[in-house]
């Protein structure tokens, strides 16, 4: 086991969220920006503490470059499609139109 997957076993407790959104890198020179879907779980050894474990990414974009907004709105249509109960599940975030009525 990998000492990444060891320290995840020894701390990764019970699931309690899931979010989608647009992550940006908060420079504004570089503008990098990525949509991710990121599980939290509660930290057993830590417990103010949570981990989060990416479970999906898009496309990595930086110098300002669009098309986050687009990626996420596009995981979530896919979602929908094949997993309805997993896109009902994610938090999604953000201050776009995803334009999907809520289920």
């Amino acid at each position: 086991m990998s000492e990444s997957a060891e320290w995840l076993a020894a701390h990764q407790g019970e699931f309690l969220r899931r979010v989608g959104h647009v992550w940006e890198c908060g420079d504004d020179d570089c503008g990098c920006e990525q949509a991710v879907v990121i599980a939290y779980y509660r930290n057993k050894v830590v417990p103010r503490a949570r981990v989060p474990v990416g479970e999906w990414a898009g496309e990595f974009r930086t110098d300002h470059e669009p098309g986050a907004d687009e990626d996420l709105v596009a995981h979530r249509h896919a979602l929908r499609e094949s997993d309805p109960d997993l896109e009902a599940s994610i938090e999604w975030q953000g201050g776009i139109d995803y334009g999907i009525e809520s289920a």
